[in-house]
This record gives structure tokens, C-alpha cells and sequence, in this order.
């Protein structure tokens, strides 16, 4: 055998030598893919019953929404982003905003707030401008339980009719009532009753004794089974 076959012969054997040992490697790892091919990341426990902030009525409307305790807001201060932060609106409807102290804020719309707050920075800044968001909201809620896809407790950005409330659990359970729907509310301190058909609504039917009421704040929805 000449030297220039030798070498190409042991060229060969190495080459050999190492897809064989690329082999035994990647099996492991193709083995692991194989397994996990559709898979997908578990939710956390209780994510599929947890809506997200303000999907009840859309977005908030400044002009007419009315914070309350538990709501929070984010206040902009333009030009001064050291005074720009969040806020959560404390049992007591208090808030605390720098340069100001402490100042009232449940029972206010944003809008009227914002220019209570551009007033009082305006004692130490010249000409203010405030921009107030409300970014999450938790005075407002009702629950949803019972035989729907999705019950939980909602949070209400604007008022919305039950019809609209049921809507948000995404559908009924294969054994649910929905003809015998009922609704609890505390008004004044007294418990209250509300049925509502559910069926007859959607095709138009008895609306004059099965009308589409408003939703209250705290009320709860049951879907029978």
C-alpha cells in the first residue's frame, strides 16, 4: 500500500470513529425532542379561571367612572417623571402623591381627580399638566359561578347588562340552566333575589317580564345545573 492510500485509509477510520460517536451522543436528545414534541407550558394552577384587569366593559371612561377603594390609578406628571407613578387607592379612598401629601380619591371620576392634583402641584410647579390612567379595577365586581366555561369574579370598567355579565364565562356547562339563572345582591343591607331567562332573552321572548337589568357592584350570578 502506497503512503498517500495509507493516510486516506486512516482518514477514512476516523471519520468512522466519530459519526459513531456523534451517533451515540445525539440519541439521548433526539429521544428527549421526540417526547416533547406538542407540548406546551402548563398554565399555573387557577390561570384558566382568572380574567384578566378590565375586560369587563371595555375600556375605563374617565369622565364617568367613579374610583373607589382598591382601584389603581397611574398618575403622569408631564416633565416630571419623578412625580409620575402608580398608586392604590387604600381602604380610606386615600392616596399619596408627592409634593401634595395625602388627598381623597375614591368617590372621584379620573378626570375630575387629575385636575384636583393639577391645582395642588400647581402651589409648586408652573403651569402642571397631569394625565391620570386607571389601570386596574377591583371596586367594582361581580361573580360569576356555577356551570360556565370560565366563572370567577370580574372586575367592571363601565356598566354592563346581565346578558352581557353571563357572556363573559365563555359558554355553558353541558347540564347548565340556563332558563334558571339567579342572581344575589345586597342592596342597603337586605338580600335580594333576581331571576333571569337566559334563553328566552336570546330569542327575543317575555322581555317585558325577563328584561336585560343592569349589573351592580358585588352582585352574584349563579348558573344552575
Amino acid at each position: 500500500m502506497s503512503r498517500s492510500m495509507g493516510v486516506a485509509h486512516s482518514r477514512v477510520v476516523v471519520l468512522g470513529v466519530l459519526m459513531v460517536l456523534a451517533a451515540f451522543n445525539l440519541a439521548p436528545l433526539a429521544t428527549a425532542q421526540s417526547q416533547n414534541v406538542g407540548k406546551q407550558p402548563l398554565p399555573p394552577p387557577g390561570a384558566a379561571n382568572t380574567p384578566a384587569p378590565n375586560v369587563v366593559g371595555g375600556a375605563v371612561d374617565v369622565t364617568t367612572f367613579v374610583l373607589g377603594p382598591g382601584d389603581v390609578i397611574a398618575v403622569k406628571v408631564f416633565g416630571h417623571p419623578e412625580l409620575s407613578e402608580s398608586h392604590r387607592i387604600r381602604t380610606d379612598g386615600i392616596i399619596s402623591i408627592p409634593l401634595m401629601g395625602e388627598i381623597q380619591a375614591a368617590g372621584l371620576t379620573p378626570q375630575k381627580l387629575s385636575k384636583q392634583i393639577e391645582q395642588a402641584l400647581s402651589e409648586t410647579l408652573q403651569l402642571p399638566i397631569v394625565n391620570l390612567d386607571v389601570i386596574d379595577v377591583q371596586s367594582k365586581v361581580f361573580t360569576l359561578i356555577g356551570a360556565v366555561a370560565r366563572p370567577g369574579q370580574y372586575p367592571m370598567a363601565n356598566p354592563i347588562t346581565i346578558f352581557e355579565a353571563i357572556n363573559f364565562g365563555l359558554g355553558f356547562g353541558p347540564y347548565a340552566k340556563s332558563k334558571k339563572i339567579t342572581v344575589i345582591r345586597m342592596k342597603d343591607g337586605v338580600r335580594q333575589t333576581l331571576n333571569f331567562n337566559y334563553e328566552d332573552y336570546k330569542k327575543g321572548k317575555n322581555l317585558d317580564k325577563n328584561p336585560n337589568f343592569m349589573v351592580e357592584n358585588k352582585d352574584t350570578i349563579i348558573v344552575p345545573e
